[in-house]
């Protein structure tokens, strides 16, 4: 599986100490030299520097060789280069947070997560705790819209309620349904490939 992540990700990550899941979910990860360079920033917090400074072997750094002309310059540097570069290798997702990069994404077909459906993929992996991860996020100051904290609570207090009565749900397509049927649409940035 090939992803690009965009900066936002890896920096929460990196900030919650559980950067480690990635490479358990998707093997390598491809950043481009913007979102490195985004991450070696002096704004950026001192433990996202220490960490881009040396990077792990599961981290690739590859330069788009051009950047999407037609994408909006409301995005940010290393949004434009994680999705020029995604669709260039035609990678199997990207992993970005910030709403417009992440419609511009989807725009080109790519397939996007963002830091919520990377922390509830490793929590169904059994490699952190969704709930403790979520309220140590929120206290970095990463934002999360009533509405999808309100979606992202009701499937998980769905899935133990199911689990409790012997039923199980499988993620499918983007969708979290029970085994014989029914279920919701999740949003975008709840979804993983």
């Amino acid at each position: 599986m090939i992803v690009v992540a965009d900066t936002s990700p890896i920096n929460y990550l990196v900030r919650l100490k559980r950067v480690g899941v990635l490479p358990a979910l998707y093997g390598q990860v491809v950043i481009p030299h913007g979102v490195l360079e985004e991450l070696r920033d002096d704004r950026a917090p001192s433990i996202v520097r220490l960490w881009s400074a040396q990077l792990p072997e599961w981290i690739n750094v590859v330069s788009a060789s051009r950047i999407d002309a037609t994408l909006s310059e409301y995005l940010g540097a290393g949004e434009r280069e994680a999705i020029s570069l995604a669709v260039e290798i035609s990678a199997n997702a990207v992993l970005m947070d910030d709403r417009p990069g992440r419609l511009a994404a989807e725009a080109r077909g790519l397939a996007v997560s963002g830091t919520l459906s990377v922390l509830m993929r490793a929590s169904k992996r059994g490699l952190l705790d969704f709930e403790a991860a979520l309220v140590e996020l929120k206290s970095l100051g990463f934002r999360v819209s009533g509405v999808v904290e309100d979606t992202v609570w009701r499937h998980r207090l769905a899935k133990v309620a199911t689990t409790a009565r012997g039923g199980s749900r499988r993620w499918r397509g983007g969708r979290c349904r029970r085994i014989s049927g029914g279920g919701g649409r999740l949003p975008s940035c709840l979804r993983w490939p």
